[in-house]
């Protein structure tokens, strides 16, 4: 939670190296879309889960679960007019006009996720934090669409292959388009692109294979 305050440089920082830990475990080539090797991996942006954690801490608050020292300085910004039945009454208030550094400090950054319209008030009503933890999973994280490829026993090449494939970084097109030397963009068939469509669907070169499957 605390690491969110930090200067957006050394962010910047952290995303690099979690970029290149995906990287090593996916065996993907530098320069592969950052969301893409995520992606396969079923791994979330760091940013994502350190807004998991902003709201984590915020149910305690809300809810009063904080120790005293983390309540006593929320509480400072805890709204307590009366709930208006018909119009939504937000829970925190925290001042219009403020710096950028205040902004972006874990109080008030806390509070503006807590309140954004992007959580849904039935998350915020639920009271056992394992629970509300569970379902804020859900919401933030979605239903993973693809299968690790560690658990489709390869061997480490085939799972290399498979992960580029899959990020579209790996036939001549993709190369050609991030500007490789020497690399023509045209597939052995004479097609024009060797994209990862033409190969698996419709490449002449490939079709005895695709028969077989």
């Amino acid at each position: 939670v605390l690491i969110d305050a930090a200067p957006k440089h050394e962010l910047l920082k952290l995303d690099r190296l979690h970029y290149k830990a995906a990287l090593i475990v996916s065996g993907c080539i530098k320069g592969t879309n950052t969301n893409k090797v995520l992606k396969i991996l079923n791994w979330a942006p760091l940013s994502e889960k350190r807004k998991q954690k902003k709201l984590l801490l915020m149910h305690d608050v809300y809810y009063e679960n904080a120790p005293p020292y983390i309540s006593n300085i929320f509480n400072l910004y805890r709204n307590k007019r009366p709930t208006r039945a018909l119009r939504k009454t937000p829970h925190f208030i925290v001042p219009a006009k403020q710096s950028e550094k205040t902004r972006r400090g874990t109080v008030v950054s806390s509070i503006s996720e807590w309140e954004r319209d992007t959580l849904p008030d039935q998350l915020k009503t639920i009271p056992i934090k394992r629970t509300f933890k569970y379902h804020l999973k859900k919401h933030l994280f979605p239903k993973k669409t693809l299968i690790d490829t560690v658990h489709l026993n390869l061997d480490r090449q085939a799972e290399i292959v498979l992960n580029k494939t899959r990020c579209d970084f790996i036939f001549r097109y993709h190369k050609f388009q991030h500007q490789f030397n020497n690399v023509n963009p045209q597939c052995l068939c004479g097609f024009r692109s060797q994209t990862t469509q033409h190969l698996f669907f419709s490449c002449p070169l490939l079709l005895d294979l695709r028969e077989q499957l």
